[in-house]
């Protein structure tokens, strides 16, 4: 009995894992994002401009959402998302030069 003991002992595995920090912010001013870029440093910041009114965006922002919290979709790295509302930072959307159009989203294949 002892025997099978120290045998399982011996065959015990350690397993370390790093955690992968992911910030996802929703709806941040134009002064949150200011912020977040002169702290971003090397880590991608990806940012989503939203609008209610948008299908495009409603259709985009789920996947964008499934980027951001699933590590292996982007190679096991570290990846922020934040949303900015243009209706509500209509600054912030013309600072950055946001522009909405009605045409197909970038991946319809219509």
């Amino acid at each position: 009995m002892r025997r099978a003991a120290v045998c399982a002992v011996r065959s015990m595995r350690t397993f370390s894992t790093s955690v992968i920090r992911r910030r996802i912010e929703e709806n941040i001013t134009g002064d949150r994002l200011a912020q977040l870029l002169q702290e971003q440093g090397t880590k991608p910041l990806l940012v989503d401009f939203v609008a209610e009114w948008c299908g495009p965006c409603k259709m985009l922002s789920p996947m964008l959402h499934k980027l951001a919290s699933t590590p292996s979709l982007v190679g096991g790295k570290e990846l922020d998302l934040v949303t900015i509302d243009v209706d509500q930072q209509m600054e912030a959307a013309q600072k950055y030069g946001v522009r909405f159009s009605h045409s197909p989203p970038p991946f319809s294949s219509s």
